[in-house]
């Protein structure tokens, strides 16, 4: 985050003060300034929350390829309730920093704690950030038995991508259900070319059960899906509940973090106003101070003019106050 800004109040500073000025700059492809105007729209910064101008400024060349920013675009799309282009974008975050042995969730998991870190730095209260059913998900992955199958059958119903239906037609491969691995793959719209698409596709010929994977697929229906009716205790009620439950979170969370981040930054404009004020007060008083200390020396200057040019008026005229003053004097005492 340093790179490009130091903490919450630089970054409202930025905007309130020089808002104007790191626009402009974006014309020019300059990163700092892209990076600053997308926080802008994503957080609502002195303007209302805009997640298509924000991804505008995120999305500049400058900025392509910076894993934060990928993350960005993810946390966004996470926020639309698009949770597969969301997984995508997180994953593509970590491209140059995969392990060979890390699971697809484990990645995208990964990437959400970094983007959590990211919010908490920021003071941005993460756990609103980030909805939570999601991430009691991914970990249930990293995990074992039943609760892990089952969270792994959940996401890649709710999500219905080539990705995560290809980490669930996996999971039934390892249990030796062929069947069922070539029903997520057909789910998932998966090439038969795929790895594992060919390696299901052997198992089911030497078993005598060939499932044809064609390059053209039915289009699932989420509801009444028959292509995996006939998954063992595990109801398509459940599923659908699960993706309700999901999206809910993901719309309260939305509202409760925009509600509590929006505070902290009307609390730091607040802030910067008053001491604004301030400053513009001191300015008001030095101007003030400069005022009066030129006309005391224009002063002065008259002072020493008249003194210069009319001294010998002036000594004549203090002779004649003086010598009329001896004389009243004098003749008030007689």
């Amino acid at each position: 985050m340093a790179k490009y800004i130091t903490n919450l109040e630089d970054l409202v500073g930025q905007i309130v003060l020089y808002g104007t000025g790191i626009e402009n700059r974006t014309i020019y492809n300059d990163p700092s300034s892209c990076f600053i105007m997308g926080m802008k729209y994503l957080l609502g910064i002195d303007t209302p929350v805009d997640f298509k101008k924000a991804s505008q400024y995120f999305e500049n060349q400058s900025l392509k390829d910076e894993p934060e920013v990928i993350r960005l675009l993810g946390f966004m799309e996470e926020m639309n309730i698009n949770y597969s282009k969301a997984f995508s974008l997180y994953a593509k975050a970590a491209e140059n920093n995969i392990q060979s042995k890390d699971s697809y969730f484990k990645i995208v998991l990964k990437e959400r704690e970094k983007l959590k870190s990211f919010f908490n730095e920021l003071d941005l209260t993460p756990q609103l950030a980030l909805n939570s059913i999601i991430t009691d998900n991914l970990d249930s992955c990293m995990g074992e038995g039943k609760v892990k199958n089952d969270a792994i059958m959940r996401i890649a119903f709710i999500c219905n991508d080539q990705a995560t239906c290809r980490e669930a037609a996996k999971m039934f491969y390892d249990f030796k259900d062929y069947n069922l691995a070539s029903q997520w793959i057909l789910r998932g719209h998966i090439d038969k070319n795929d790895s594992l698409a060919s390696q299901i596709n052997d198992k089911l010929a030497v078993t005598k059960k060939t499932v044809k994977i064609t390059d053209t697929v039915q289009v699932v229906s989420v509801k009444g899906n028959s292509l995996l009716s006939n998954m063992n205790n595990y109801s398509f009620d459940s599923l659908n509940k699960a993706k309700e439950s999901w999206e809910n979170t993901g719309k309260s969370n939305y509202t409760k973090w925009y509600d509590s981040v929006k505070k902290k930054i009307n609390s730091i404009i607040k802030e910067i106003d008053k001491k604004q004020k301030k400053e513009k007060q001191k300015e008001e008083e030095k101007k003030n101070q400069m005022a009066l200390i030129v006309l005391g020396v224009i002063g002065l200057i008259i002072v020493g003019v008249v003194l210069y040019f009319f001294w010998e008026q002036i000594i004549t005229i203090a002779i004649i106050v003086g010598i009329i003053a001896i004389f009243g004097y004098s003749k008030s005492r007689n």
